[in-house]
């Protein structure tokens, strides 16, 4: 079995006791780990005292972990001013991280996250041809990274083709993220149903959009906002399950613009506020369509997975990396300037069409199956495999 070591940044620990996507997608690794063990698996994380007790029940994965103790904080202070005066690359987290593993005999070392710039140090004991760039975000290339790392891994063909357009790196591939469907494959009683639309004043005949994320400018809440609001429909309602961010206690001028829309049509548009990540079934339950209306460029789409695996039609402008996860498994809009409009008419669409949303439902539905984490593990495995077969 090949040895692999995944080390995660040093913001949130493995198991994902604190949450966090990329320890998430980490901890589902760990899960199948115990149960297929196609690799030797080593996981680098962020001391936590909880996650350490948690780590106790993988009997097949090695766990190292970086205390962020008193000298962890002084060698901290001193390359913080090296790398400002001397304008180095040393990171605290990374140093420790290479001294606990620089004698361990590795197949590849994933670097999930964190300062991709540090990994140059790992060279001192590590073949390039051993470091892998695991990218779960849109990221460019510098000369740094491109003399550490030989290959990148993107989660969808979109970060991996962005990237290598701007690296010398040769080698890229795609692995598809996963989620836990049991957590969205389930249905809540007919009397929470009603209660969880009670609570919001949303009528049993009520025909519900839903948004899920980040209320910000990126993802097109405002747009999506404003085309509900054009609807003329008062049976068609918006649920928004997120909460506004005072960054620093301040107000954007976005989110006083959004604030003001939403305002403005309250009885047609619901905030919820922060939900529990473990709630959020409950809520797509109510909802009739989950749109996307996002107007950068996401680089994966798991939310799509979590609304399909929910029975919930999908509506999205399929940007960056969506499309690749929904397929033609969703109702498309154009990302310009006829969007509100476009947002529109594709939920009136759907609404009056209920043949075509059914469909739509159950299409998605079998799609979302393809990102369950046992599918993803083994897809790791064959990652690995074609790995070895470049050599």
């Amino acid at each position: 079995m090949k040895k692999i070591c995944l080390i995660s940044s040093n913001l949130l620990p493995v198991p994902n006791v604190k949450g966090g996507a990329i320890e998430t997608i980490i901890t589902n690794i760990l899960q199948e780990q115990e149960k297929q063990e196609k690799i030797e698996l080593t996981v680098v994380s962020i001391f936590d005292e909880e996650a350490y007790k948690e780590s106790q029940k993988y009997s097949k994965t090695r766990f190292i972990y970086i205390k962020k103790n008193f000298l962890y904080y002084i060698i901290g202070t001193i390359y913080n001013i090296s790398n400002k005066l001397l304008k180095t690359n040393f990171n605290t987290y990374n140093t420790i991280v290479l001294n606990k593993i620089k004698k361990a005999k590795f197949d590849y070392i994933f670097a999930e996250g964190g300062h991709y710039e540090s990994y140059n140090k790992f060279l001192k004991y590590f073949k390039k041809e051993q470091l892998v760039l695991h990218l779960h975000h849109f990221a460019t290339s510098n000369s740094i990274i491109d003399s550490t790392f030989s290959k990148v891994v993107g989660v969808s063909k979109y970060v991996t083709d962005e990237f290598l357009k701007t690296s010398s790196i040769e080698k890229g591939y795609v692995l598809k993220n996963s989620i836990d469907l049991k957590k969205f494959d389930k249905k809540i009683s007919e009397i929470e149903y009603l209660e969880l639309r009670n609570k919001y004043h949303i009528s049993n005949d009520d025909f519900v959009i839903i948004y899920c994320g980040r209320l910000i400018k990126e993802k097109g809440v405002l747009e999506l906002v404003k085309a509900v609001k054009k609807i003329k429909n008062n049976q068609i309602k918006l649920l928004i399950v997120g909460s506004i961010n005072f960054a620093n206690g301040g107000v954007s001028e976005y989110t006083e613009i959004l604030e003001k829309e939403i305002s403005s049509c309250h009885d047609k548009v619901i905030l919820t506020g922060f939900i529990d990540n473990n709630e959020l079934y409950k809520y797509y339950n109510i909802a009739d369509v989950m749109v996307i209306p996002s107007i950068w460029d996401e680089a994966a789409g798991l939310v799509c997975v979590e609304g399909m695996i929910s029975k919930k039609a999908i509506i999205t402008t399929g940007t960056g990396g969506i499309k690749e996860y929904v397929g033609d498994n969703a109702v498309f809009v154009k990302n310009d300037n006829k969007l509100v409009n476009d947002i529109k008419e594709k939920i009136l669409y759907l609404y009056n069409n209920p043949k075509i949303l059914e469909k739509q439902v159950n299409k998605g539905y079998k799609e979302a199956f393809k990102y369950n984490n046992q599918i993803y593990y083994r897809n790791l495995v064959k990652l690995i495999e074609k790995m070895e077969e470049s050599k």
